[in-house]
């Protein structure tokens, strides 16, 4: 039976991913008005750094070690890495494509445990895993763009950084900083790194309209400071993997914000994918209670 810890692990996980599901359509309104993908990527890190300082001292950290500075700066790496290939690949392959590829990376983590950790998973488990992934396939944009090797190859790329970036938070998980400390910490560092990119590339711009800073704001707020402290908080509980798979859930997210603020279509196709993921979540949490009902 999960404990009351481990419920709301899954509860932060999944708030996360609505969250995230949400913010691309917020991204891609604000597209409109004259913000592009490195653009956004910078301004993600930057807008949220001066809530999240606020947020950070009521944490009180004393003392910053030079271990939990280094894994700070990793993560940011990982974290705005991920995003910023992720936003490129969408100029080569179409933004279904893109983002289904992306979502290869809860395998990346299991092959990871079951490779370098050692840790043994119920048969179960993977035909869920297997459900969840066949039902992320079916995101597939099909207006008919085909695969270009660049754009392929980022998208997948992404994943394996966003794969990187839960199994180090995972593993430092005793001995990382206090959640918004940590947050502001990879901020800080997607605004260093980002910001010198987008200079070197010439696609930084201020030159937006009102509505199209007001969408990105509120975007960069609700997945830096909103999502991202969710998935934190709920990884630290719930582990790597568990939060890979409800992770999931962002596509049926996106899709049902696109349908309500875009006048995107909902087909067969996506209603079949977002039952196959429901039901590979159901079957891995019925994997890891049998596991749970095992030990004990």
């Amino acid at each position: 039976m999960l404990g009351k810890s481990s419920v709301k692990g899954y509860i932060y996980v999944m708030l996360s991913a609505v969250l995230f599901g949400f913010t691309p359509v917020l991204a891609a309104m604000s597209y409109e008005g004259g913000n592009n993908g490195v653009n956004m990527t910078f301004l993600r890190a930057l807008l949220p750094i001066p809530i999240l300082f606020l947020l950070a001292r009521r944490e009180k950290v004393k003392k910053i070690s030079k271990r939990q500075a280094l894994i700070s700066v990793i993560l940011g790496v990982f974290a705005y890495g991920c995003t910023l290939q992720l936003n490129l690949s969408y100029a080569y392959i179409s933004v279904g494509v893109a983002t289904t590829l992306h979502f290869l990376y809860p395998l990346y983590v299991s092959l990871y445990e079951l490779t370098v950790q050692k840790i043994k998973k119920s048969p179960l488990y993977f035909v869920g895993l297997f459900a969840a992934l066949l039902g992320a396939a079916f995101f597939l944009d099909q207006t008919g763009q085909g695969f270009d090797i660049k754009g392929v190859s980022l998208a997948l790329i992404s994943g394996i950084f966003y794969a990187a970036y839960m199994i180090i938070l995972d593993g430092e998980k005793e001995r990382a900083l206090p959640l918004f400390s940590l947050t502001l910490g990879i901020s800080l560092t997607g605004f260093v790194v980002f910001g010198a990119f987008g200079l070197i590339t010439r696609e930084l711009t201020f030159n937006m309209t009102q509505k199209a800073w007001a969408f990105a704001f509120v975007a960069a707020i609700l997945s830096s400071v909103g999502a991202i402290v969710l998935f934190q908080a709920g990884l630290r509980v719930i582990g790597k993997a568990d939060a890979a798979i409800f992770s999931l859930l962002e596509p049926i997210c996106s899709i049902i914000f696109s349908i309500l603020l875009m006048g995107d279509r909902m087909t067969f196709t996506k209603l079949l994918g977002c039952a196959l993921i429901i039901f590979g979540l159901f079957l891995t949490t019925a994997a890891e209670k049998r596991s749970a009902f095992k030990v004990k």
